[in-house]
């Protein structure tokens, strides 16, 4: 390994650490209560190096939101049922999304929360819902070629199932069954 990539390697892990610590900081004090002299100083680093990885503060939000983003993890929940009955594998979809989204809830909350005052993290978080949206409309469609499920619109079932388990994640102690409840609740209109 030659010294250039050993030093791009430390370069990111440092900047790693600093997206961790800024969320631990949005977490503490809320994104405008947090400077990025204050990261600095609890990143014990001058100001200057947080700003050669971050040239703003909302450039650190937009790390912030990508370095935590759903996008990796969702397509690879869908791409795993593949091949599974459909209501076998929209339950374990929906029940390792939520678990995901359970397990990263203050993240997203914060990221949630900013998104009437950032525009950019705004649009940054509607890709991701849209690339998952996509993922499952394309899983649901394959539900309906099968002869699985009755021909219907996979966007607006998509959308539903998406808002249910992320608002159900917010919740601190929702009811054990929710997720198999809502779903046999919505495929039983649809099942053959």
């Amino acid at each position: 390994m030659n010294v250039q990539s050993t030093r791009a390697e430390r370069a990111e892990e440092r900047k790693v650490q600093l997206i961790q610590l800024a969320m631990t900081l949005f977490a503490e004090e809320g994104w405008a209560g947090t400077s990025m002299r204050k990261l600095a100083q609890r990143a014990r680093v001058s100001q200057g190096l947080i700003y050669h990885y971050f040239s703003s503060k909302e450039e650190l939000l937009l790390q912030v939101a990508d370095h935590y983003s759903l996008a990796p993890v969702l397509g690879s929940i869908v791409q795993a049922q593949e091949g599974k009955q459909v209501r076998q594998g929209l339950l374990a979809i929906c029940r390792e999304l939520y678990a995901h989204l359970c397990e990263r809830r203050d993240i997203y909350w914060i990221l949630f929360r900013e998104t009437n005052n950032h525009p950019d993290l705004c649009a940054r978080l509607e890709g991701t819902r849209c690339e998952f949206i996509e993922h499952l409309k394309a899983y649901l469609q394959t539900g309906i070629e099968a002869g699985e499920l009755k021909s219907h619109d996979t966007q607006v079932l998509a959308e539903c199932l998406l808002r249910v388990l992320f608002l159900a994640s917010l919740d601190s102690d929702p009811p054990e069954p929710l997720i198999e409840v809502f779903l046999d609740a919505i495929l039983g209109g649809l099942l053959r």
